[in-house]
């Protein structure tokens, strides 16, 4: 495992542990209610992903907590990606058949400062999370290339080398 990835992952860890303020613990207690509000049935037990690392498995997706019927649609899962990513604010732009069209304007953060496997692992819990949404099977991202990511078009085989 490449040590800067490791390295940054704490750095990360440690900055969103000391960086929350109430107000962001306020809103962030406001998403994950949305999503899982246990008023509201779970369909088909759809579920919020995320990529954990750990030291002997690697990298692996993780069911977090389930998604209720009402808030399994693209704008809560995008908000929930935002709220999770500050530095990398997707924009929804279209759904045609199965595919989401989605852009990131500004994607330094992703693909010059979170390295090759945190890039990797984010775009893994956008497809993830966003084809969690029946009907949709592919998300088309697009932003300007950099040296850790590249934009195209992904799905959940994309992402098969991560354990689950």
């Amino acid at each position: 495992m490449d040590r800067r990835f490791v390295i940054l992952f704490i750095v990360l860890v440690i900055n969103s542990c000391n960086s929350h303020t109430d107000t962001a613990s306020a809103k962030e207690d406001s998403l994950t209610n949305i999503l899982t509000d246990s008023k509201q049935p779970v369909a088909d037990d759809h579920y919020y992903w995320e990529v954990s690392f750990e030291q002997k498995r690697g990298m692996r997706f993780v069911k977090t907590f389930p998604i209720a019927a009402d808030s399994l649609n693209i704008t809560s899962i995008i908000d929930k990606l935002n709220f999770n990513y500050p530095e990398v604010k997707l924009q929804h732009l279209y759904l045609s058949s199965d595919t989401l069209f989605l852009k990131i304007a500004d994607a330094k953060f992703l693909t010059q400062q979170m390295g090759s496997t945190g890039a990797q692992s984010y775009l893994g819990e956008l497809t993830y999370n966003l084809t969690e949404i029946p009907g949709i099977h592919y998300i088309d991202l697009n932003f300007k290339e950099g040296d850790h990511a590249n934009p195209g078009t992904f799905s959940r085989t994309d992402f098969s080398h991560f354990e689950k």
